[in-house]
């Protein structure tokens, strides 16, 4: 350890003249006394005495210091003096350097042991050498022995040296205790100052205590008030009361003797009324004739004004026909500009709601190449000719039966190569039906076509359904067709295609392979089995499918769950075998396809594909689970125990409530909604009074997949929504692309999005962009950077929810209020009251 060049003054100023000693006077020492040093340089021969061959001296404590280079192993020491008197002063001057170095030093411990070897330092030089052997009595004693105090003196360096080191590193720890010190002061002058702010604050929170305490007194002793107020209040009450009823008997006795009363002046004053009331009948009459020539005197006045109107009505007419023909002309005029506009108008509004890649999988799948749909197989008619030509009793036998099928496969061949009248009917009406929903939501003034379109919508449901249960009709009829034998044999009808092998209907499907674009329940090398599956089926598999991922992310909030992955496990735990779980895989998926026009069914293919995300489902249980808890609300509000019990509200209410909850319904949209809670209604087959509704008849608490017309209805209207939605996007795009070139920058994306929906946060929508392009930080977002915007859209579609903002309300609040004048009691209360007054009426006319 080093120590400071304050502290290496203040030992120099403690012993100034050890150090003048050491460094000028003292001769610097070795191990080896001056006798050795004396017998090294005798002469060989000689020898030495038996003491000056022991070594006084310890072994030496510190490294020696290095040779002077060119000089002698000698030349480091002193010569010893050869006068006795030189020796004395030398030994003299050492003696008072000692002293001089004991005087300047402080008392304790090193200088107790200094004067300890002052003492031996002078016995062994003064001091008479005794002899140890008494054959050495008679030697003379030399003076150079006396010189061994150098011997001691050496010793004592060292000793120094060691205290020296000792004293370097107590001054050391006491620098560092110092430091600890003062680091311990800092600390306990914070605690003091936090300990000082803690009483503060104590002080602060028992005030504050105070205030409250004496505040919640201040409210005890109002409390208290309040409640003898309200005693006294209900005493009042109580005496009021029994006013009330002695008041309602009185009010009996006075009614009974009113009654009374009149009966017995009924009859003078019957006569004195009928008097009365024939001199009233004659001034009557007097003033009918009165007012009978006043009005015959104003008639013969219209009569004249109304001749010269038709003299003016004439005129009119002339020139009314010179101004229609001018309408008409003006009117040409603007049908062609309006022909010109509706093109232009069409051309811009088709587009739909991005599909998955059909054509594609019907070209690698052969079988769907030359799959019909059912409908396409045959027409009504043809069924019916059919049916008729076999049950017929006609006389010609099997032959011309036979024929006669033939003909009606031949006419059927005839009308599907022309496309029959009722298929083309089909297709143009679902063509414009689809074009018309996509824009009805966005302008207003088609609302009214709107209805008549979802109308027409259940009417070509049901034709769908007839076709369906038509075409299962003719494939069932048996045909009776000879054999080669003679022997008659029994075969199913195919369809009016089934001539030609290479349109024959395929009872196989060839898979698409094992590699990885191949989704887990579609992987299969090979054919597989051709099943026909019905709508229910499918739509049991479709809720059993959403129910399962609902669970999981419930369960699991954080995971992701793929739709497809979901049916595959659904697949695999019913069947666990591969080509059973394909051979499904594909079955469902070309029945999903054939009932399409199904919202729900159409929903569940589009997030099986991946054409939209399935937090589309997500946001309709949303949407069911806040109607719910609105009309749960609105039945707390009615203040009865019944309605709350047996959750059940007014009909008027409950619509009132859900147009708040959804603010952007057309009244054709609200009207459906109106007449499938109705349809629920009667299908409950509750009875009694039509304008209460019973929330479990809508939306049942305890089911996992809610069915019925208004929840079949509210989905629908979802999903269209924001296929709407999708479809306005894109348009408002399109027209933003003045050059047709497909790309527009982000911001135009955004702002397209800001324009259709102005309630919609432009944070929210920069985040859907972002996780539509994968995009971590803001700082990687460059809105000016030109994109594919269909690509962005399709993308977006297939990871985000995209909707308006208001497409439900979710903090939507119930605005009922108790009417003045209304009265809700129970059903059970008013049928009792209605009886009583019944009788009591009975009663009275009795009487």
């Amino acid at each position: 350890m080093k120590l400071s060049s304050e502290e290496e003054r203040s030992e120099d100023a403690d012993c100034p003249s050890l150090g003048l000693c050491g460094k000028l006077q003292l001769p610097l020492l070795q191990p080896n006394t001056a006798r050795e040093w004396k017998c090294e340089n005798s002469e060989p021969g000689t020898g030495g005495s038996h003491t000056a061959r022991i070594r006084f001296a310890p072994p030496p404590r510190s490294k020696q210091k290095a040779k002077y280079g060119g000089r002698p192993p000698r030349a480091i020491f002193y010569e010893p003096p050869t006068d006795l008197h030189e020796k004395q002063l030398n030994t003299a001057s050492c003696f008072m350097t000692l002293e001089t170095w004991q005087k300047t030093m402080e008392a304790g411990a090193l200088k107790n042991l200094f004067l300890d070897v002052q003492e031996v330092l002078h016995d062994a030089i003064y001091g008479q050498v005794e002899p140890q052997f008494a054959d050495n009595s008679t030697l003379p004693v030399d003076d150079g022995e006396k010189c061994e105090y150098f011997s001691l003196v050496a010793e004592m360096q060292d000793k120094l040296q060691l205290q020296q080191q000792e004293r370097k590193r107590l001054a050391t720890k006491l620098a560092m205790e110092n430091a600890i010190e003062q680091d311990l002061i800092t600390q306990l002058q914070l605690l003091e100052r936090e300990l000082a702010q803690l009483h503060m604050r104590h002080a602060h929170n028992r005030s504050e205590i105070e205030g409250e305490r004496r505040a919640v007194q201040i409210l005890e002793r109002d409390y208290a008030s309040l409640t003898e107020q309200e005693q006294e209040l209900q005493r009042d009450c109580e005496v009021l009361e029994l006013q009330l009823d002695t008041q309602r008997a009185q009010l009996k006795e006075i009614r009974s003797q009113q009654l009374y009363l009149d009966f017995v002046s009924s009859a003078p004053l019957k006569r004195h009324m009928e008097e009365k009331k024939w001199q009233e009948q004659h001034a009557t009459v007097a003033l009918q004739v009165q007012n009978a020539d006043a009005e015959n005197r104003a008639i013969e006045d219209e009569i004249r004004k109304l001749e010269e109107e038709a003299a003016s009505l004439e005129e009119q007419y002339a020139r009314d026909v010179q101004s229609k023909q001018q309408s008409e002309t003006a009117l040409s005029e603007v049908q062609v500009n309006y022909e010109q506009f509706q093109e232009a108008f069409e051309r811009t509004r088709v587009c739909y709601t991005p599909r998955p890649d059909w054509d594609r999988l019907v070209d690698e799948t052969p079988e769907l190449s030359v799959q019909k749909y059912q409908w396409e197989v045959v027409d009504s008619a043809s069924s019916h000719d059919v049916s008729a030509s076999i049950g017929g009793g006609d006389k010609g036998g099997v032959l011309e039966r036979l024929d006669s099928t033939n003909n009606v496969a031949v006419t059927g061949e005839e009308r599907s190569q022309s496309k029959g009248r009722t298929k083309t009917l089909v297709k143009e009406m679902l063509h414009w039906i689809e074009r018309l929903q996509k824009h009805c939501g966005v302008n207003l003034h088609l609302s009214r076509i709107w209805h008549d379109v979802e109308e027409a919508r259940v009417e070509l449901n049901i034709l769908h359904h007839q076709l369906d249960r038509a075409v299962r009709k003719t494939s069932m009829i048996p045909i009776v067709l000879p054999n080669m034998s003679g022997v008659i044999t029994i075969t199913t009808a195919t369809s009016p295609t089934s001539g030609s092998p290479s349109k024959r209907r395929q009872d196989y499907i060839m898979a698409l392979g094992m590699h990885e674009a191949v989704p887990l329940f579609l992987r299969h090398r090979g054919k597989l089995k051709r099943r026909i599956l019905k709508k229910i089926d499918v739509e049991k598999v479709v809720r059993k499918v959403w129910v399962e991922k609902r669970k999981r992310e419930q369960r699991n909030p954080l995971g992701r769950f793929p739709l497809e992955q979901v049916l595959y496990e659904k697949l695999h735990r019913k069947y666990g075998f591969q080509p059973l779980i394909a051979e499904w895989g594909y079955n469902l998926l070309l029945a999903l396809q054939t009932f399409s026009w199904d919202s729900e069914i159409e929903m569940f293919l589009l997030c099986l594909t991946g054409a939209v995300s399935d937090l589309v489902y997500a946001d309709q249980e949303q949407m069911i689970q806040g109607c719910q808890h609105l009309l749960l609300r609105l039945c707390e509000l009615y203040n009865v125990e019944s309605f709350v019990t047996e959750r059940r509200v007014l009909l008027k209410d409950a619509l009132v409530a859900l147009r708040t909850f959804f603010p952007l319904k057309t009244s054709a949209q609200l009207q459906a909604i109106e007449q499938s809670i109705i349809r629920d209604m009667h299908k409950m087959k509750r009875g009694g009074n039509d304008s209460i509704l019973y929330v479990d008849d809508i939306l049942p608490l305890d089911v996992k997949y809610p069915l019925g017309f208004f929840v079949k209805t509210i989905r629908t209207q979802h999903f269209k929504e924001i296929q709407d939605y999708y479809a306005l996007l894109l348009s408002e795009l399109e027209q933003r692309d003045t050059e047709q070139r497909g790309n527009l920058p982000l911001a135009a994306v955004r702002d397209a999005i800001t324009a259709i929906d102005p309630l919609a946060d432009v944070n929210a929508v920069q985040s859907l962009v972002m996780k539509a392009l994968r995009i971590k930080t803001r700082l990687h977002l460059h809105l000016r950077e030109p994109v594919l915007y269909k690509a962005v859209l399709r993308k977006m579609n297939a990871t985000c929810l995209m909707k308006f903002a208001l497409n439900f309300d979710q903090n939507a609040e119930v605005n009922w209020r108790r009417r003045p004048g209304a009265v809700y009691v129970d059903t059970s209360a008013v049928g009792n009251a209605t009886t009583e007054k019944r009788k009591s009426t009975a009663e009275t006319k009795m009487d």
